[in-house]
C-alpha cells in the first residue's frame, strides 16, 4: 500500500480522534480535522459541547494556592470577618431594639433572621420608617426559620444581610432603626 493510500485512510478515521500532546509542561489534545469543509462545522461542534474553554494557567495556579493552603488561609480569613459582623449586629438588634426582634439562632450564613415581636401593622409601620430613612431589609416572613412551630407560623420576619457591610454601617443602620422605633412606640 503506497504512503499517500495510508495518510488518506489516516485522515478519513481521525475525524473523533484526540491525541493527548505536551506543551511546556501542559496536557492538551488536539483534534484532527482531514478537510477544511469540515474545519467550520467541527468548530460550531466545539463551541456547543465545550462554550467556555479551560483557561490552563489558570487552572494550575487556582491548584497552587489550593495546595500550599490559601484556600483554607481565605477562608478563615473570611469566617473571622463575617463572624465578627454577624456578632455585632446580633448584639445591637438585641441591645437597642429590645422587645421587636427575637433573632433565631443560627451555625451558618449570610444572613440573620429575626421574628418581630409585635402585630404585623407596626412591623410594617417600621419597616416603612426605616426605609424612608435609608435602612432596608429583605422580609423574611415566608422563610419560617422554626417551621412547625405555630407561635410563630405566619409572624412577620427579617432576614438582615450583613455581608456586604462595614461595622461602622451596621453602627449607623442599627442608629436609623431605634430612631425609626421611637417614632412608631410614640405614634
Amino acid at each position: 500500500m503506497s504512503r499517500s493510500k495510508l495518510w488518506t485512510r489516516k485522515r478519513e478515521s481521525s475525524i473523533s480522534e484526540r491525541s493527548p500532546v505536551r506543551c511546556a509542561g501542559r496536557c492538551g489534545s488536539v483534534t484532527v480535522v482531514p478537510s477544511k469543509q469540515l474545519r467550520e462545522p467541527m468548530l460550531a461542534a466545539k463551541k456547543l459541547y465545550d462554550p467556555y474553554p479551560v483557561g490552563v494557567a489558570e487552572q494550575e495556579a487556582l491548584a497552587d494556592w489550593m495546595a500550599d493552603g490559601g484556600y483554607d488561609r481565605y477562608m478563615k480569613r473570611l469566617r473571622r470577618s463575617y463572624g465578627r459582623l454577624e456578632s455585632m449586629l446580633r448584639q445591637r438588634l438585641e441591645a437597642d431594639l429590645p422587645g421587636l426582634f427575637r433573632i433565631a439562632p443560627s451555625d451558618a450564613g449570610l444572613h440573620l433572621y429575626a421574628i418581630w415581636l409585635r402585630d404585623s401593622e407596626s412591623y410594617g409601620e417600621f419597616k416603612r420608617e426605616c426605609r424612608l430613612r435609608g435602612v432596608a431589609w429583605k422580609d423574611g416572613t415566608g422563610y419560617d426559620a422554626h417551621s412547625g412551630s405555630s407561635s410563630t407560623a405566619g409572624a412577620p420576619a427579617a432576614l438582615f444581610g450583613f455581608s456586604h457591610l462595614e461595622e461602622r454601617e451596621i453602627e449607623e443602620g442599627i442608629s436609623v432603626m431605634r430612631e425609626a422605633a421611637e417614632t412608631i412606640r410614640e405614634g
